[in-house]
This record gives C-alpha cells, sequence and structure tokens, in this order.
C-alpha cells in the first residue's frame, strides 16, 4: 500500500527570496538612483511584497501545509521586476536595469523551483 505524503520545499528557499526582497527594497539606494520616482516606489514596493511573500511561507511552514498562491505571487513579481526598467523608462541607466533583471530572475526561478517541488503528491513506499 503507498502512503501519500505532500511534497514540501526546503526553507531556505523562502530565505532567499526574503534576502532577495531586502536587496530589491534598497536597490535604488545602493544604485544612487533613489530619485527616480515610480522606478523607485516600484522597487520598494517589489521588495516589501517579496519579503512579505516569502515571510508568510515559511510562517505557514511552521503552523500549517503551505500554500501554493505564494510562489506564483512571487513569480509574477519576479517577472514585474525583469520588465520594470523598461515600463518605467530607466532602461537605458545600467547598474539598475541589470540588478533589478538579476535580482527579479532570481526571485522568478526560486519561485519556479518552490513550484517544480510542491508540484503534486509524492508516493512513497509503505
Amino acid at each position: 500500500m503507498a502512503e501519500f505524503t505532500s511534497r514540501v520545499h526546503p526553507p531556505w528557499e523562502d530565505w532567499a527570496s526574503m534576502a532577495i526582497g531586502v536587496l530589491i527594497l534598497i536597490s535604488p539606494w545602493v544604485t544612487q538612483t533613489g530619485d527616480l520616482g515610480y522606478a523607485t516606489l516600484n522597487a520598494v514596493l517589489i521588495g516589501c511584497l517579496v519579503i512579505m511573500a516569502a515571510w508568510l511561507e515559511v510562517a505557514w511552514l511552521e503552523f500549517m501545509a503551505p500554500q501554493i498562491w505564494e510562489e506564483w505571487v512571487e513569480l509574477v513579481l519576479g517577472l514585474w521586476l525583469v520588465a520594470s526598467p523598461w515600463v518605467f523608462g530607466y532602461s537605458q541607466l545600467i547598474v539598475p536595469t541589470t540588478m533589478h533583471i538579476v535580482f527579479g530572475g532570481l526571485v522568478a526561478l526560486l519561485a519556479l523551483l518552490e513550484l517544480w517541488q510542491d508540484r503534486g503528491p509524492a508516493v512513497r513506499a509503505a
């Protein structure tokens, strides 16, 4: 008889997402582009949302079954951050554009990894 257990990704991925979220949050000031208006607000909001989504995932892993929506939120946030330099018109600024592409890509890749790991029940022989 087979026993079903749900797949759960390791918590380091959520901690890594939180760390990347902090880097996104402070990126306008690290790159000295904190005066770019909507681009700065976008980076701050995306950073905060990535941190909150990852933190909720860590909290839920401890107390209840993990929810899959956090990974989808992180995937969308990561892809949005990758597109942001062109949406907000700062793609000519190499450093912030590169940072947002890299950080957004990392958030999206971690989200995809978590979605892949959590994709369905695993069968364990009893």
